[in-house]
């Protein structure tokens, strides 16, 4: 099975990750009930980026009004970069190995309307540290859109109560969302 293929089947099939989908879809629906208080066509960063399927996921929903002026994938690593262009090669206008806990190191993303971090979030070994995430929101223009999911489940030694602390900041109600 190619390379791309085997990708795609691993994650949407074996796994049923439909987060993407899912995610940008109501991304659409709050783009379109602030129509009047953003400006278009939008500057999106898309965090921990892996191969490009959110990329392809908002390329794929968000062509209506006011459209993706830049989309631009961020991720740790070099091979996720390699992966993106091998397997998605027309989805990021740019895509940028950077380390979004350094935030005053070269090369990082400029700042965007909205912010897109999807299925790599929450209490475990391989997530995005929340170090990470703050600089992902660093990266927000004022006024700008974080949109994510977190991964709830799970416990890693040390992190439950700083995780309980972060949703609480995010959602606003104690993090039991």
């Amino acid at each position: 099975m190619a390379q791309k293929q085997y990708s795609k089947h691993i994650v949407h099939e074996k796994l049923s990750c439909d987060s993407p989908r899912v995610l940008v879809k109501l991304l659409k629906e709050h783009i379109a009930s602030l129509s009047s208080d953003l400006p278009g066509p939008l500057d999106i960063l898309d965090v921990a980026a892996g191969n490009g399927i959110v990329g392809a996921e908002l390329r794929k929903q968000l062509t209506e009004s006011p459209g993706i002026r830049s989309l631009i994938g961020t991720d740790l690593l070099e091979s996720a970069r390699s992966a993106a262009l091998r397997d998605r090669p027309d989805v990021y206008d740019d895509y940028i190995v950077a380390d979004l806990t350094q935030p005053h190191a070269s090369g990082q993303p400029s700042l965007s309307d909205i912010v897109v971090i999807c299925a790599a979030l929450g209490p475990g070994n391989n997530d995005l540290p929340l170090e990470a995430v703050e600089g992902a929101i660093a990266l927000l223009r004022e006024g700008g859109l974080l949109t994510l999911t977190v991964n709830a489940g799970g416990k890693r030694a040390g992190c439950s109560l700083r995780w309980q602390g972060f949703l609480a900041s995010v959602n606003g109600s104690g993090g039991s969302h």
